[in-house]
């Protein structure tokens, strides 16, 4: 394998001043390069990426909280062990887990069926056993009652192995008698997801005559490059930078003593939002692989999903370089396995395998390289292991509610603090001095160029996120 060679750190320079930057434009680069090279970096951003698809949302307040609908199918969790029964026909009794209690309720009412699996039983068939009573909390105390309790239809039940504490079972439609009066009603389910907004600016500076300078002739859109154009690509670059670090590995600010102070005298805590990754390593589900990836590990990603109740049949999957790498090498293996001597490139086509898609197990995965996670001033520093690593976001959109309106929203996307008359989304302002340029706004001669943006990472169904790290 070639050795890497990283490159060392840019030189640092301050203000956009004659010394500095004049030598640079005189490079007399080929045309196109800058132009070439924003669209580069541009393109491998979360940031643009989310913002040009419109997956944004309008904040009111940088603490939201927004209401995810939980799955409406749910299942019961016992919270102890179930006996052996003494006789075929025997009833069940068992405590509901607490994993299974949301502000005291529960997803079971009385008349409910629940299925006994096979393993349980001494016929070795799956059977149900009806809801007659549930005892009041914490503990809710349930028995229920075999249909099959004589082997007049089908052969009696009997649980004869006994069934272990945390065994989820399935709960199966629900059985009345005539002139009954009708059951208690459910409850539907939501989760609170909080979400934080983080501040971020970004700053350019120039000196006063710099634009009255001859620049050189590198193509830009707006025709000859001078500095003014070069220093707001440049900010542009570095505030988009900023935005997409924060979107995808933000953490929370929950240290005290990391405040500032404000202009006007308050003492505010610095503002940060948790970021894609983050979430997916908090609540997700892990995906790890041992030496190189293998096509097995897309089979455990069809089991994660099911695990979460994950209905989509698409997935993104968002990955570095040498994680792709692995995959590819490993389709490749799996066609030359089974392809019998076939045409390899119609075998990869008919299989589902192409460059960036693989579709197995009814899954169709988009693999997306992150640049980012190759880049040696990013994630792809030999530091990091991001090169190897990767997430998968299951694709589609999930029904929430933000300020008491019910919608549907893909599961990432960016919250701007827009409100009131003001939006946070990107505030670009210039303070100009005495430059000539404008009418000054300070006695110095310099001008400045602020940039500035208040948003939130909002990932609904964090859970639903699988992290793939190498072992």
């Amino acid at each position: 394998m070639a050795a890497a060679t990283y490159p060392t750190p840019l030189q640092r320079v301050g203000a956009y001043n004659e010394a500095n930057w004049r030598p640079l434009m005189e490079l007399r680069l080929d045309p196109g390069y800058f132009l070439e090279t924003f669209r580069y970096g541009l393109g491998s951003y979360y940031f643009d990426w989310l913002d040009m698809a419109e997956r944004t949302l309008d904040l009111t307040t940088d603490n939201p909280k927004i209401y995810e609908a939980l799955e409406w199918e749910n299942t019961i969790k016992t919270g102890e062990a179930i006996a052996v029964s003494g006789a075929a026909g025997d009833p069940v009794v068992f405590d509901i887990s607490s994993d299974d209690v949301t502000s005291g309720t529960i997803p079971i009412k009385v008349s409910d069926g629940i299925v006994i699996p096979a393993q349980y039983q001494a016929t070795g068939e799956d059977r149900i056993y009806v809801v007659t009573a549930i005892g009041a909390g914490p503990g809710y105390e349930v028995t229920a009652e075999p249909l099959s309790a004589d082997g007049n239809t089908i052969t009696e039940s009997e649980v004869s192995v006994e069934i272990p504490t945390g065994t989820v079972l399935k709960i199966h439609s629900n059985y009345f008698s005539r002139g009954t009066e009708l059951p208690d009603g459910k409850y539907n389910y939501r989760l609170i997801r909080e979400y934080e907004t983080q501040i971020i600016k970004t700053t350019r500076q120039f000196e006063g005559g710099i634009n009255a300078l001859k620049w050189y002739e590198i193509p830009s859109d707006v025709g000859r490059t001078q500095a003014w154009f070069e220093g707001q690509d440049m900010l542009e670059l570095d505030h988009r930078k900023a935005c997409d670090d924060a979107l995808f590995l933000g953490e929370i600010n929950d240290n005290t003593a990391l405040v500032q102070t404000s202009h006007v005298g308050g003492s505010n805590g610095r503002k940060a939002t948790k970021g894609l990754w983050n979430w997916g390593k908090e609540v997700g589900q892990p995906l790890d692989y041992a030496g190189g990836w293998d096509m097995s590990y897309f089979y455990d990603v069809k089991d994660l999903f099911l695990a979460k109740n994950v209905v989509a049949r698409e997935a993104m999957f968002a990955l570095g370089t040498d994680l792709l790498r692995s995959i590819e090498e490993s389709n490749l293996d799996w066609i030359r396995e089974y392809s019998g001597g076939s045409n390899l490139m119609r075998s990869a086509d008919e299989l589902g395998i192409e460059t960036s898609r693989v579709k197995v197990n009814g899954i169709l995965f988009q693999l997306h390289e992150l640049m980012s996670f190759g880049n040696p001033l990013r994630y792809g520093n030999q530091t990091y292991n991001f090169s190897k690593n990767g997430i998968i976001i299951p694709e589609g959109q999930e029904r929430s509610s933000y300020l008491g309106k019910e919608e549907l929203h893909p599961n990432f996307m960016i919250g701007y603090l827009n409100n009131n008359g003001e939006n946070r989304r990107k505030i670009i302002n210039v303070l100009d001095g005495t430059t000539g340029r404008s009418t000054p706004t300070s006695r110095f001669d310099t001008s400045e160029t602020y940039a500035l943006t208040e948003m939130a990472a909002i990932v609904l169904r964090p859970e639903q996120l699988i992290t793939v790290e190498p072992e």
